[in-house]
Formats: C-alpha cells, structure tokens, sequence
C-alpha cells in the first residue's frame, strides 16, 4: 500500500494521529466539506464533544428545551386586568344607580291651594271662566292630572257635582274634565243669555219698530232654532227663577 505523500494529505489531518477538523471561527464554513454550515437556529442545541462520541449535531431538537418558546408580555396582563377591574366597577355603579329606582308618587299637602266652586245654577262665573281659572292654579303650583281631578271634584256643586259622580271614574287627565263640562254646562249658559235677551227685549230699547222687530225676530231664531233639550228646560226656567 502506497503511503500517501504529505502534499496529498487532507488539510487537517496528521500523518500519526487521526484528528478531528478544526472549527472555523472566521465564517460558517466547513474545513472538511468546504460548505457553509447551516446557522443554529433557536430552539437547536448543538451536541457536545462527549455525547456519544458524535460531531456537532446542528439539526437535533431537544423536546424539553424551551428557550425558544414566547412569554406573554406583562403589559398585556396589565391590560387584561384593568379591563375586568372597569367591568366590574361599571356593573356595580349600573346596580346601585338611583335612576334605576322607581321613584315613588310625590306627595304633598294642597289644602293651602284655594279652588273656586262651580255651580252651573249660580251664575256668578260661566264654566270658560271657571276652568280658565283652574288652568293658572296648574300652571302656578305645578299640579298633576291626579291631583287636578281630586281637588275640582270637591268643588263642583249642584248639577255639576252629579254630572261628576257619574264621570269621574271614566276621566284619566285634566284636559278630559274641562271638555266634558265646557261640552256640558257651556252651552246651557249661551241659552240662558239668548233666552234672557228674548224675554227682556222691549219696544223701548229701540229707536223705532222697524228696528225693534228685526232685533226680536234675531233674539228669536236664536232662541227656537236651538233644539230644546229637557236639561237645557229645567236650566233656563231655575235660572229664570233664581234671577227674580
């Protein structure tokens, strides 16, 4: 056998004893295969000179190893945390919020609130005038349909007292009772007024017959052309009493 001649040797290696290639420090190449050698990666471990007896192992993975697995940041906790603490203050002021809370119905004293009587038979003020005046109380002292509804049913007399026992079960606001007794009592005063214009008219309060007759014959049509109710009877002949 041929003994290899020195220039033939592999750059490295003794002529006496087999050694291993050196490690280049320059680069990533190999002194034996003259390639660059693969970057160790994380995650990689490199085997060492005693294991197994084996060259650096650049493609091995260690299971148990975690260097290269990812923490979770602390201000991403920080965040997680602050969110649940804003969650849990918001649910607790939405339970103890007053607004949630019904409140109860106010109440208050209003004897001290003087409300005028209405008598349809007494003809002191006509019905317009009567809920004109409860219209400046409401707005005055800031009062409720409910109240508005207690206090006038106290102080409606005479026919219109029965006419609310029979309504007031039925009426809901304010605006309700005053139309149903402008409806009521308001047109019994316009006959009233047209029926004591007719009777007291007299030849007297004109500057001649022709004038005097035309006037009766308009105080008239007023009077016949209205459709003669027994209420609106039994209205103008108390009325006509009580005026003597």
């Amino acid at each position: 056998m041929e003994k290899v001649t020195e220039a033939e040797q592999i750059p490295g290696i003794s002529d006496t004893t087999p050694g291993r290639p050196e490690r280049s420090t320059s680069g990533c190449r190999s002194p034996v295969l003259n390639q660059r050698a693969p970057r160790i990666l994380p995650g990689y471990r490199e085997v060492s000179d005693g294991e197994n007896g084996a060259f650096p192992n650049y493609g091995s993975t260690d299971s148990h190893d975690t260097r290269g697995a990812e923490s979770v940041p602390i201000s991403v906790i920080q965040n997680m945390m602050q969110e649940m603490m804003t969650q849990l203050i918001r649910t607790t002021a939405q339970a103890f919020n007053p607004s949630n809370v019904q409140s109860a119905p106010r109440m208050r004293s209003l004897e001290h609130i003087y409300i005028p009587a209405f008598d349809p038979d007494d003809r002191t003020d006509t019905i317009q005038i009567w809920c004109r005046n409860i219209e400046e109380l409401k707005t005055e002292y800031d009062l409720t349909d409910r109240e508005i509804l207690n206090l006038t049913r106290k102080n409606l007399k005479g026919r219109a007292a029965d006419w609310a026992r029979r309504n007031y079960c039925i009426l809901t606001n304010w605006s309700e009772l005053k139309t149903g007794l402008i409806e009521t009592f308001a047109d019994e005063a316009r006959y009233y007024d047209d029926l004591t214009q007719f009777m007291e008219y007299t030849s007297e309060q004109a500057n001649n017959l022709a004038e005097y007759a035309t006037r009766k014959w308009e105080l008239a049509k007023k009077v016949i052309g209205v459709e003669m109710t027994e209420q609106r009877l039994v209205e103008a002949i108390t009325s006509r009493t009580q005026s003597k």
